[in-house]
């Protein structure tokens, strides 16, 4: 039996939607709702109620779907996937400062951290990855120490 945790990216069975799994704070994860990619942020307690039936677990390609959709701002010009998912880099174009920066997620969650540099981006997410979300500007500082470029120009 498939054991669905909070915040899991999910696709529904009968119309194939891509979303997350969310629990309303007023009823203490007594239902679990449905939140769809890309339709923003919602009060949980207005969105659908489903059941471990009505879900699947959306494979490797449909949880890259999901993370795109819920990216915003950028345009997504290359995606990098290592280790099935562990580590995701966006090379994401911001069309309104004309600029290049590499987003990181670990383990399909949002790092949360933008990086001038892929290997930055990288080193980034190995630290998150050991250290914890504390582990700040770990992939600039160990990228200064091997002596790599502060920018790609």
């Amino acid at each position: 039996m498939l054991k669905f945790e909070l915040a899991e990216i999910v696709k529904t069975k009968v119309t194939g939607d891509i979303g997350k799994l969310c629990y309303p704070e007023m009823t203490q994860g007594a239902d679990m709702r449905f939140l769809k990619a890309g339709t923003g942020r919602f009060s949980s307690e207005r969105l659908p109620i489903v059941t471990k039936n009505d879900v699947l677990e959306a494979t490797l390609a449909e949880k890259i779907i999901y993370l795109k959709l819920e990216f915003h701002g950028a345009d997504i010009v290359e995606t990098t996937v290592i280790n099935d998912g562990e580590y995701i880099i966006f090379k994401a174009l911001w069309v309104r400062k004309n600029k290049v920066s590499y987003h990181t997620f670990l383990n399909f969650k949002d790092a949360c951290r933008g990086y001038e540099l892929f290997d930055s981006a990288l080193i980034g997410l190995v630290a998150q990855k050991y250290l914890g979300s504390n582990s700040g500007e770990a992939g600039i500082l160990i990228g200064r120490m091997l002596k790599m470029p502060d920018s790609e120009d």
